[in-house]
C-alpha cells in the first residue's frame, strides 16, 4: 500500500509541474505581446507630454510584473 501512496504523489507532482509549465507558458506568451503592443502605441506619434509619461509608466509597470512574473515561476520550480 505504501508503494501505491507514493505513486500517486508521484503522478500530483509531475501533473502539478505540468500545469505549472502550462502557466509559465501563457505568462511567456502575454509578457512578449506586451513591448509590441507598447511600441505600437507609441509610434503613433502623439506629441503631448502627458502622453508620453503615460506611456513611460506603462512601460515601467510591464517591466515590474514581467520581473515579478519570472520571479515566482522561477521559485516554484
Amino acid at each position: 500500500m505504501d508503494t501505491q501512496c507514493k505513486l500517486e504523489d508521484n503522478n500530483k507532482n509531475k501533473s502539478r509541474i505540468k500545469y505549472k509549465e502550462k502557466k509559465a507558458e501563457q505568462w511567456n506568451i502575454y509578457c512578449n505581446r506586451i513591448p509590441a503592443l507598447i511600441e505600437t502605441i507609441a509610434n503613433l506619434n502623439i506629441d503631448t507630454q502627458k502622453t508620453r509619461e503615460h506611456f513611460e509608466s506603462i512601460k515601467c509597470a510591464y517591466t515590474q510584473l514581467k520581473t515579478s512574473i519570472t520571479g515566482l515561476l522561477e521559485a516554484d520550480r
